[in-house]
C-alpha cells in the first residue's frame, strides 16, 4: 500500500516545473556552450586576447562586406578556440595528475 502512494507522489513531482523530463533542448545546450566560452575567456588569458583581436577584424570585414573573409575569420577563430580549450583541458589534467612543478 505504501508503494502505491510513493509512486503517485513521484508522478506528481516529475510533472512539476522543477523536475523536467530530460531530452533534447537546443536552447539549454546553447546556453551551456556560451557560459563555457565566457568562463574560458575570463579565466584564460591566451583565449581572451585572441578573441579580443579577432572581434575587430571580424567587424571590419563584415562592415566592408568581405563575406569570404568573414567566413574564414569565423572558421579560424572557432578552430583557435577549440585548440585553446583542448590545451587548457590537458594542462589542467596534467596539473591534477602531477602536482609538482616541472623543471
Amino acid at each position: 500500500m505504501f508503494s502505491r502512494y510513493k509512486a503517485a507522489s513521484d508522478r506528481k513531482r516529475h510533472k512539476s516545473k522543477r523536475y523536467r523530463i530530460s531530452g533534447y533542448h537546443p536552447i539549454r545546450k546553447l546556453k551551456i556552450i556560451l557560459v563555457g566560452l565566457y568562463v574560458a575567456v575570463i579565466s584564460d588569458f591566451s583565449v581572451a586576447y585572441k578573441v579580443v583581436l579577432s572581434v575587430p577584424v571580424l567587424g571590419f570585414s563584415f562592415i566592408f562586406r568581405q563575406w569570404v573573409d568573414v567566413t574564414l575569420i569565423l572558421l579560424a577563430t572557432g578552430m583557435m578556440l577549440v585548440a585553446e580549450l583542448f590545451n587548457s583541458a590537458i594542462e589542467i589534467l596534467c596539473d591534477f595528475v602531477e602536482e609538482r612543478e616541472d623543471t
